[in-house]
């Protein structure tokens, strides 16, 4: 017998059956929940994978077991529905799936199929890659065989020749065990011009997401973070000690919370929840300041635990139907964890049935980097990119805060000793304090300053750095704290006009002119036409007054004379 004949001969014996995979019941209803889940990790190259799966089999496999075959037509007729039919809402799928008038697999209960978590997910996806996996091995087994007993049963001259083809055969394959394997993180770091649609589809579905964007209760804000706190994303609030840093994250957390009602979790399962991650106060400090802020500066103290209760119900910081965001607190000493645990935190939540949309932590120089180093500047600079890094795996926002540097102290005490208004606005990046590596990493960076208008109070807000387009030309404004209160921002969402001021040097002229209109008269008979020349005189220097004093707390001015800068007393 010739080679030929021999090598005939192996591959018709060794030609294996056919290979029937194990899909019962309880595989073909994960199959079918996973096809009409509403859960947004899974990704339409996931489910194609799963159809081409089932193309590849008939409902000879389940050997007339009827439950079975009904779940492989609805399988069918479901995957028709998403991928044709590009429909994604489970109830209208259902409906394709069951016609008009549900007399299309009506014995079906559709009620077997549940929604699945986030791990259900992935094992769903796991058995579609094995099965992948096996019915491709099963139709090129044979080949790969008769390829290896080709090489090993040739003459020496032969060798090379078949080497060549059992290595071709092997890239062949591993190339196909790599498509089987549902990599789902890598469709959003891909784009291919020649296949745009599956791209174009994927970053609709995300922005017209309803929870794509995490929105504050202030308009201002909300234009200069275009639109909301985004996932994936690290924004970072600088301030002096002592200034607002704390207060400000606060407040972001109470308003996400309460402007959010209808965030929908990417995974149907999981109930929503905000979480502070406080390094600087522990939970019995940080919580009497976030009562505050909900109920208007109402102390806990001065009520019974149901008294406070009721405020706190009032004023929406409560988990019902109607705010269902949960808001988890954790305090841990300084520097007594590194960014690693920010995984654990979020892995361990996740396990109790909550989906993480936004993480605050307050603030950076608290935490340590995964891999510490001696000098502060590289160490600061590790800690955001490892914020990012934990951002971009969980896709979700997070909001922290750092201190201005010596220099913004001194820009900002000159300004206050000279009682000059838009203290935020004369800080830039340069003022961030000990490293520029903070600023390069972050996606945005805001300043915070505080003043006060006569009995008012603001927070000055201002961006410097944005790593994503903004559509306003207001980078900087001031928001008013509510009345008597020195911690609860003001919201003005959903109000015609905002309520923020583009600027307070112009209040502080206000203020004066309600006070004493636009003529002031001096001891000498002398008069001032504009009011204007007066304030810049009082607050620049231009010219010497006895006596004279401004308050931009109270609005009140008090001149007796004005004399030459140089002029002797």
């Amino acid at each position: 017998m010739n080679f030929k004949d021999r090598k005939e001969k192996y591959a018709k014996k060794n030609k294996p059956e056919s290979i029937k995979l194990n899909f019962d019941i309880t595989m073909m209803n994960a199959f079918c929940s996973y096809i009409i889940s509403e859960n947004a990790s899974i990704h339409r190259s996931s489910v194609s994978a799963l159809r081409s799966l089932f193309n590849k089999m008939d409902e000879d496999i389940f050997e007339n077991n009827q439950e079975c075959i009904l779940r492989y037509k609805f399988c069918l007729a479901a995957l028709s529905a998403k991928l044709d039919k590009k429909l994604s809402n489970r109830d209208l799928i259902l409906r394709d799936v069951y016609g008009i008038v549900s007399n299309k697999l009506a014995e079906l209960d559709s009620n077997n199929f549940k929604e699945l978590s986030n791990n259900e997910v992935d094992w769903v996806e796991g058995q579609i890659s094995t099965s992948m996996d096996m019915l491709f091995i099963n139709n090129n087994a044979y080949e790969m065989q008769t390829a290896c007993a080709n090489f090993l049963n040739c003459d020496y001259t032969e060798k090379g020749y078949y080497a060549n083809e059992l290595k071709d055969k092997a890239i062949i394959m591993n190339g196909q065990f790599r498509k089987n394997d549902l990599d789902r993180s890598s469709e959003d770091d891909i784009f291919t011009l020649s296949k745009a649609m599956p791209t174009i589809v994927r970053v609709q579905e995300r922005l017209n997401r309803q929870s794509y964007k995490l929105i504050t209760g202030m308009q201002g804000l909300n234009d200069i973070l275009a639109g909301g706190f985004s996932g994936s994303k690290v924004y970072c609030y600088f301030a002096l000690p002592g200034e607002g840093k704390t207060i400000t994250l606060l407040n972001l957390l109470y308003q996400i919370k309460k402007w959010n009602k209808n965030y929908v979790c990417r995974d149907k399962t999981k109930r929503p929840c905000l979480v502070l991650l406080t390094m600087e106060n522990k939970v019995y400090e940080s919580f009497p300041t976030l009562f505050n802020i909900a109920c208007s500066d109402i102390n806990i103290e001065d009520y019974t635990p149901e008294e406070a209760m009721q405020y706190m119900i009032a004023n929406e910081l409560v988990v019902d139907e109607n705010n269902p965001i949960e808001i988890k607190m954790f305090y841990k000493p300084i520097n007594s964890v590194t960014t690693e645990y920010l995984y654990k935190l979020v892995d361990d939540l996740e396990d109790d049935g909550y989906e993480v949309i936004g993480l605050i932590q307050d603030y950076i120089k608290r935490i340590k980097p995964v891999e510490n180093a001696q000098d502060e500047r590289f160490k600061l600079g590790a800690i955001i990119n490892e914020f990012r890094n934990f951002a971009t795996y969980k896709d979700i926002p997070v909001i922290t805060a750092s201190q201005l540097n010596r220099e913004a102290a001194r820009i900002i005490d000159d300004s206050r000793n000279s009682n000059k208004n838009d203290l935020v606005k004369k800080l830039g990046r340069a003022n961030i304090g000990e490293s520029s590596l903070i600023d390069e990493n972050l996606d945005a960076t805001l300043f915070l300053t505080p003043e006060w208008v006569g009995e008012q109070k603001y927070m000055g807000f201002k961006l410097t750095k944005s790593r994503f387009p903004i559509y306003t030309k207001v980078t900087s404004f001031y928001q008013p704290f509510a009345e008597n209160s020195n911690v609860k921002l003001v919201e003005d969402v959903g109000l015609i006009k905002p309520l923020y001021e583009k600027s307070l040097a112009s209040n502080s002229e206000d203020a004066i002119r309600k006070n004493f209109g636009d003529t002031i008269k001096f001891s000498n008979n002398r008069e001032i036409k504009d009011i204007t020349e007066l304030q810049n005189d009082i607050f620049n220097g231009g010219t010497s007054y006895r006596g004279a004093t401004f308050s931009p707390r109270m609005g009140l001015i008090t001149v007796v004379d004005r004399v030459p800068v140089n002029a002797t007393a």
